[in-house]
């Protein structure tokens, strides 16, 4: 611990009064600026206009105000896991300043914050009101860390490009080249690349957005409303980790370089009437990638080679393959959107409300890359010169046209009817693109036709519902409709229907109980897997998708999850009571349900449920609880419970597909969720000194139960480990939270706080190995795990 440190941190600064004025609430756990408004302007001797442009210019009195907080910070945290700072800046020595500067001239009224202000973890916002405009603008900068101190042999030289170290690509392939190759297994390779990755050099994953937005009000206060808008936003830095991979035998995970700008222009206008309003938008965005494409280095292999086993090097089978391994990122595009809409006022208290947008999306100027880098590879293409593909670019378009209506009505007194109608059709028009084959893994070409696939779809939905006020009850009715129709997927159109019950009651004054229930049912006509199994092979051959076979081999029809039959239940209720001013409860519940095919949990056995996902179910209890003794005392509790299950089955094969029901295999995935919390504020000197602290604990435990058949593929291939047990340490946290904060107010308004913060965080997962190198692959293994940390600051600022 740096108590000492923590102790000793004394910074001259200014500050606000304000921050003592008031109970303290929860700290955050980085200090930022108090959220308080301008000081209010001193007595004047003529009127002060409530908004700028309702009174003349010359009757507005002008007045500024300012805060400024500076601090110092110390921590002391153990664990190199990125989880602590996963989302935020935890700087340690002297913070950056926060500031909030307002004020109002006879020409504009302004408010200007800025928060935190770190390097990575940055807030500010800018309000102005003009005389007949107003400025709306922030900007943030959010860091977001994957892991931290990676460890890989290829290291990140230039914009996309990963390169070995020097001489290691080859020496690995000498000494693979240089013995038989049923000497290459995985204790041959974990002896040549273990001393490599002793001194490999490590790396963080993190990635830093920054958007930033501004909307101007061109016409504040006029009959028509138009406003113009602009956002950009940049992504930079690494995302998690990418799967570059030369075949079975050598999985290379290397961080993914991420250097996005999207950019977003509108134009807004509405106009209001006593009959109703109309309003449009022409809205232009586009994105754009500054890494289109990613290079890295095969570690085994410097020169190209190729052969029928390339895509199991390095191993037994063979040892050829790429020198270097190429993939295409995500690439530029751009979309135009315009809207139109109209509310009409009707008698009978009835609003008609219609909206239609129609979009163009285009994405041609990102060009695409070679079959393969392996120039080894010439017959029957040469498969690495770019002027080999059938064309150049995607040349890819979309239609996206959004259509919504509204009605709503109140014919007779208390009963209130509705109607929405919605409809999402986005078109695609790119052209499809044949190639004759492809290079698998960079190491084998594949003389198999495929073609590129333009998915397409359109989501129309429905609802009617109806409610009538009975003074003490409220109830409500309706009816639901989804229909989803796609191309190029196993079913043409699926269709749900539901009905919908709520009621709102009032039985007695600070008591309300509210409580909704649907229930839906989806279905397809005709449910064909080859639509979209074969759709990207120019020349399909035997089904490769056991999905495909399980109808003609008469089991139930297969399920996509997003496609298959199902029931659907969803209950939410919520009850709040506030007998009392100074007490507040809240309990509340929600649960759902999708069943697919009628499954029944306590039979999950091999002649029932589908294959696939066959039930998800979710319930959560929450309950708050608030008290306010006295004026100066306040104290908070919550607690929630969430579970969370689904039940799937699957079925093991190899390259050939099994027909035997004995391969299959079962998972039942149960997650629980516990998080307990409370917190209190004292103004233990009214108007001086202001006294906070807050608690919280989560717990998350994770279990997934695999079984199979005894004498089936699965139970046979872990046998030796006493069979497919699953998991208990199934993603397992701990999160403990404490933090405190008391703030003591100077004369002439200054004000000093001092506060802290504690967390502990465990996980416990069987999945998670501290190795580089397992069977099949080299790995990162950056540490987001556990870690606890203390962290104590000093803050003095100034108000004026």
């Amino acid at each position: 611990m740096k108590t000492t440190s923590i102790i000793a941190i004394a910074l001259a600064a200014l500050a606000t009064t304000a921050v003592a004025q008031e109970p303290v609430t929860t700290p955050t756990p980085a200090p930022v600026a108090p959220e308080v408004g301008p000081a209010a302007p001193a007595a004047a001797t003529t009127p002060v206009a409530a908004l700028p442009g309702t009174t003349a210019r010359d009757v507005i009195a002008a007045w500024h105000s300012g805060a400024v907080t500076l601090g110092g910070q110390a921590t002391d945290v153990t664990g190199d896991s990125s989880k602590f700072n996963e989302y935020r800046s935890v700087p340690e020595g002297l913070l950056a300043p926060a500031f909030h500067l307002g004020g109002q001239t006879s020409e504009v009224r302004y408010d200007f914050r800025g928060y935190t202000m770190q390097s990575d973890d940055q807030r500010y916002t800018l309000k102005a009101d003009f005389k007949s405009a107003r400025l709306d603008a922030d900007f943030l900068r959010l860091p977001h860390y994957f892991g931290n101190e990676g460890h890989s042999l290829l290291s990140d030289t230039s914009a996309g490009f990963f390169t070995a170290g020097t001489g290691l690509q080859q020496r690995y392939q000498t000494a693979i080249t240089s013995v038989p190759k049923s000497a290459v297994t995985f204790n041959f390779l974990n002896a040549l690349v273990t001393p490599d990755f002793a001194t490999a050099g490590s790396t963080d994953l993190k990635l830093v957005r920054s958007r930033g937005h501004v909307d101007l009000d061109l016409t504040r206060g006029k009959p028509v409303d138009v406003r113009l808008s602009y956002l950009h936003e940049d992504r930079s830095g690494d995302r998690a980790a990418a799967g570059a991979s030369f075949g079975f035998g050598d999985v290379v995970e290397i961080p993914e370089p991420v250097d996005y700008v999207t950019q977003d222009v509108a134009a807004v206008a509405s106009m209001d009437r006593s009959w109703g309003s109309v309003r449009g938008t022409v809205r232009y965005n586009w994105f754009t990638n500054n890494v289109p494409v990613l290079n890295f280095a095969n570690p085994f292999r410097y020169t190209d080679s190729t052969d029928a086993s390339a895509y199991q090097a390095p191993s037994t089978a063979s040892v050829a393959g790429a020198s270097l391994g190429r993939l295409a990122l995500p690439p530029d595009n751009a979309a135009w959107t315009g809207s139109a809409g109209a509310t009409f006022k009707l008698p009978g208290k009835t609003r008609v409300i219609a909206d239609l947008s129609y979009g163009r999306w285009t994405q041609n100027s990102t060009p695409f890359i070679a079959y393969t880098t392996n120039s080894a590879i010439t017959t029957p293409i040469a498969a690495a010169n770019i002027n080999t593909l059938p064309t150049q670019r995607l040349d890819g378009k979309a239609d996206v046209i959004n259509q919504s209506y509204t009605v709503s009505s109140r014919p007779v007194k208390h009963l209130t009817l509705t109607g929405r109608v919605r409809s999402y059709d986005f078109k695609n028009d790119t052209t499809r693109v044949t190639f004759p084959g492809y290079v698998r893994f960079d190491g084998v070409w594949e003389d198999i036709g495929r073609v590129s696939v333009p998915n397409a779809y359109r989501n129309d939905k429905a609802e009617v519902t109806a409610s009538y006020d009975f003074g003490a009850v409220t109830l409500e009715a309706g009816y639901k409709y989804t229909g989803f129709h796609r191309e190029f997927r196993e079913t043409e159109k699926t269709t749900e229907n539901g009905l919908i019950f709520a009621a709102n009651l009032r039985p007695h004054d600070g008591i309300t109980l509210r409580g909704s229930y649907e229930h839906a049912k989806r279905d397809f006509n005709q449910y064909i897997a080859e639509e979209s199994e074969d759709a990207s092979f120019t020349n399909p051959g035997p089904p490769t998708n056991f999905l495909s076979l399980d109808e003609a081999l008469g089991g139930p029809v297969p399920g996509r999850y997003d496609q298959a039959r199902k029931d659907v239940d969803r209950f939410s209720g919520l009850l709040l009571i506030a007998p009392v001013d100074k007490v507040s409860v809240s309990v509340s519940y929600l649960y759902a349900r999708d069943n697919y095919n009628d499954f029944n949990p306590d039979s999950f056995t091999a002649d029932t449920g589908l294959y696939g996902l066959n039930r998800a179910s979710y319930d959560s209890f929450s309950t708050d609880f608030d008290f306010t003794p006295v004026e100066r005392v306040n104290l908070y509790a919550f607690y929630g419970l969430e579970h969370n299950k689904n039940w799937q089955r699957g079925r093991q094969s190899a390259a050939t597909i099994s027909l035997n029901p004995i391969d299959d295999w079962f998972s039942t995935v149960a997650d629980k969720v516990d998080t307990w919390g409370g917190g209190a504020s004292f103004v233990l000197i009214p108007q001086k000194l202001n006294l906070g602290a807050t608690a919280r604990y989560q717990k998350a435990d994770g279990n997934n139960d695999i079984s199979a058949p005894v004498g089936g593929a699965v139970e046979l291939a872990k046998r030796a480990q006493g069979g497919p047990l699953g998991f208990t340490a199934y993603d397992d946290t701990k999160l403990y939270t404490i933090t405190s904060e008391l703030t003591y107010t100077l004369p002439r308004s200054w004000a000093v706080t001092v506060g802290g913060w504690y967390e502990d965080y465990r996980i416990d997962d069987a999945n998670a190995a501290p190795l580089n190198y397992l069977p099949g692959g080299m790995f990162l293994n950056a540490s987001d795990g556990n870690y606890h940390g203390t962290v104590g600051y000093l803050r003095l600022s100034y108000r004026w």
